[in-house]
């Protein structure tokens, strides 16, 4: 007990400044070829039938990394891209407390390459699936990479990315995908629940943070799937924090974000064929989100400040658990400075 709680307070400092990470950091922009495929049964059709795409990520080396290969997060970014300054300010301090950690992280862009901007408006313009593709693409290429280890590599992503992070785990699509890296560990932020009639997940680590008054991917049926998943013995852990919105790690005040439906009445099932279903009204995905949602549009996003310290705090010890990293965070600790980041990554 008294190990945890040191590790915990050395975790909390380097939470603490995060948001002032990145002098001295290695970032480089990498590209690499993916798919324009579409949906999941596309997916199951095979890949090779997609559109070559090029696609790029930053990944940044911290400056207080250990020698030898490092660890690694894969971050995916939301509906509203991953690059924007609203984007930046609320993701890269997850990047910058990774790194103080002494991980290295890719930030994804599954947007640009494709020629959008945002999805918020239409959720089919950019699919969950392509966006699955890419981060497992990009774990191709980080295997690859002398300078990360490529048995620590884990996948992190909000909202859609979130959904991404999640669904990434279904091994029916990973065998479909035809890759034979696995992340080895993936975290859901605030991402959109959905069970599947074929309930077969990669036997590795998942976290799940959400809001429990988030009316965009609703916490309640993400109670339902992490107990399926710890019946059937998955490695799983749910996190629902006490009056929380969606996005309760941005930097800005709860406000009504009028862009977007709210989906907290919808429930969607993928089934064996990979198409996903809303099952209150048992129609096809993009019909069905048109039934179920809200009339109006609408929903509420924001700054909760407990949420946004305690899921750090949740996540930084899930990964120091799964990388086996409490010598390398105790380590770099010592190292944290307080210098600004001004750092486009």
């Amino acid at each position: 007990m008294k190990k945890l709680f040191i590790l915990t307070a050395i975790l909390v400092m380097i939470i603490t400044s995060s948001a002032f990470a990145g002098w001295g950091d290695k970032t480089e922009t990498i590209k690499f070829m993916s798919k324009d495929l579409g949906f999941y049964q596309d997916v199951f059709d095979g890949i090779d039938s997609g559109r070559d795409i090029e696609i790029y990520g930053k990944l940044t080396i911290p400056k207080n990394a250990t020698e030898g290969p490092i660890p690694c997060i894969v971050w995916m970014h939301g509906s509203s891209g991953g690059f924007t300054e609203s984007a930046n300010k609320r993701i890269n301090p997850w990047l910058n407390m990774f790194n103080k950690m002494g991980i290295a992280t890719f930030k994804l862009d599954s947007f640009k390459g494709r020629g959008v901007r945002s999805i918020v408006g239409n959720q089919s313009a950019v699919t969950t699936a392509e966006m699955i593709v890419d981060v497992y693409k990009a774990l191709e290429v980080l295997s690859a990479d002398s300078r990360i280890d490529a048995t620590k590599i884990g996948l992190m992503g909000g909202s859609k990315g979130g959904g991404v992070a999640y669904i990434s785990m279904w091994e029916p699509l990973h065998e479909a995908i035809g890759i034979k890296e696995k992340f080895a560990f993936h975290i859901s932020l605030y991402g959109m629940p959905c069970d599947f009639e074929d309930f077969r997940f990669l036997k590795v680590p998942l976290l799940i943070l959400v809001g429990e008054k988030d009316d965009y991917t609703p916490a309640e049926p993400w109670s339902a799937i992490a107990t399926k998943m710890t019946s059937n013995n998955y490695d799983v852990e749910l996190v629902i924090y006490k009056d929380a919105y969606h996005s309760f790690d941005a930097h800005y005040q709860p406000t009504k974000y009028m862009k977007a439906h709210s989906y907290k009445d919808c429930r969607f099932t993928v089934n064996k064929e990979g198409v996903v279903i809303e099952t209150t009204t048992g129609l096809p995905e993009t019909e069905g989100m048109k039934k179920c949602r809200s009339e109006t549009s609408g929903v509420m996003v924001g700054e909760n400040k407990n949420a946004k310290k305690a899921s750090k705090i949740k996540a930084a010890e899930f990964v120091t658990r799964v990388f086996k990293l409490e010598k390398i965070v105790k380590k770099v600790a010592k190292k944290a400075d307080n210098k600004s980041d001004s750092t486009d990554r």
